[in-house]
């Protein structure tokens, strides 16, 4: 659509009054911005024209483009099932007391839940009865129904409890309610998140700091394939029981399951990911030849497993190999991640991160002898 000379003007006011909002510019800011604009582009002239002070910019956002933005609010609002009110009180500029309404719902459109401005009712002296009838009117006004009502959120305990069971009782009356979680339910919500991560996360964190910092890094799709891809080319032996040391999810055992081993075993400190990889082997029907044991590593027993994996950190690497020597059987092989330790490896595959190396009992015995 073609636009004459002063729509072209209007539409340059709107962008600038626009980019205020959204930027959170001062509308005192722009009592000067025409002079600037007229400075930086003075063969415009639309930028000649261009006229935008501190009312005119209030007047547009909230008079001109308000209107419209609020219509598409409420078309999302009508498509919506629930959305949740949120509501602050507040003294304004001119010393009144100001109720600012907020919806928060599911935005089709957008694929996501979006926190939108509703509008301000001024309070002045009203009781609880009032507001709620101010807010059921205006709800009514927009065509929306009281029954989508999700929940009220507000930033105190004790801010408008009555408010809140009055439009609960309304709710009622209609065959619905508010749902309540009792207080601000956004510090409940927040909590509520705190705690789940600290009990999730704590066992993930706490290798961190032990001496030998050891997190849980789960093996790569080519890692595995390197590790396997390894075995096979310098053993044809059939190999009887994997051991691998901290074997976080579980990936290792499964995979050596698959490969053919008769029995897998997995320590990891972690009591999580342990029960996590009980669990899957428990749903695959491999509970009885995949083993998750809570287990620290340095005080576990290696003497019974032909096949080691590790994925290790450097600062391990030199008291694992001594612990490996006096334990290991003479028929055992030992495979590392991502660190090698530090003497000869009898073959290795991969690069990078990817890489793995492979050490016989012979060759860590010797060489261990010789420092």
């Amino acid at each position: 659509m073609m636009l004459d000379f002063q729509e072209q003007v209007t539409k340059a006011e709107a962008v600038w009054a626009l980019t205020v909002a959204r930027r959170g510019y001062s509308f005192n800011s722009c009592d000067e911005i025409g002079d600037v604009f007229r400075t930086m582009f003075p063969d415009s002239k639309i930028a000649q024209q261009f006229s935008m002070q501190s009312r005119k910019v209030s007047y547009v956002l909230s008079h001109g483009l308000g209107p419209y933005f609020h219509a598409e609010l409420i078309k999302c609002l009508k498509k919506t099932e629930k959305f949740v009110l949120c509501f602050d009180e507040q003294t304004n500029n001119q010393n009144r007391k100001q109720l600012d309404l907020l919806v928060k719902y599911w935005c089709y459109s957008e694929g996501l839940v979006v926190t939108r401005y509703y509008k301000s009712i001024l309070l002045r002296h009203a009781t609880a009865s009032v507001l709620k009838n101010v807010f059921i009117d205006s709800l009514k006004a927009d065509g929306l129904e009281l029954k989508q009502l999700l929940m009220l959120g507000h930033d105190s305990p004790f801010i408008n409890l009555s408010f809140e069971n009055l439009i609960d009782n309304e709710m009622k009356k209609i065959g619905c309610g508010l749902l309540k979680i009792g207080g601000c339910n956004l510090h409940i919500a927040h909590n509520g998140f705190k705690t789940g991560l600290t009990v999730l996360a704590v066992p993930f964190l706490t290798p961190a700091l032990r001496r030998h910092a050891l997190p849980y890094v789960p093996a790569t799709r080519e890692q595995l394939d390197n590790i396997f891809n390894l075995l096979k080319q310098y053993s044809t032996k059939q190999r009887q029981h994997l051991i691998d040391l901290g074997s976080g999810d579980g990936r290792i055992v499964f995979e050596a399951i698959q490969q053919g081993f008769p029995r897998a075993t997995g320590i990891e400190i972690n009591r999580v990911l342990v029960y996590y990889a009980r669990l899957k082997a428990y749903l695959s029907n491999q509970g009885n030849i995949c083993k998750f044991k809570r287990a620290n590593l340095w005080k576990h027993d290696l003497s019974k497993y032909d096949t080691i994996v590790l994925f290790g950190v450097d600062t391990m690497m030199e008291p694992l190999l001594k612990k490996l020597s006096k334990e290991i059987s003479d028929e055992s092989i030992v495979i590392t991640c991502r660190y090698q330790f530090p003497i000869k490896f009898d073959r290795t595959v991969g690069e990078d991160i990817d890489a793995v190396w492979l050490y016989n009992s012979q060759t860590i015995r010797k060489q261990i002898l010789k420092t």
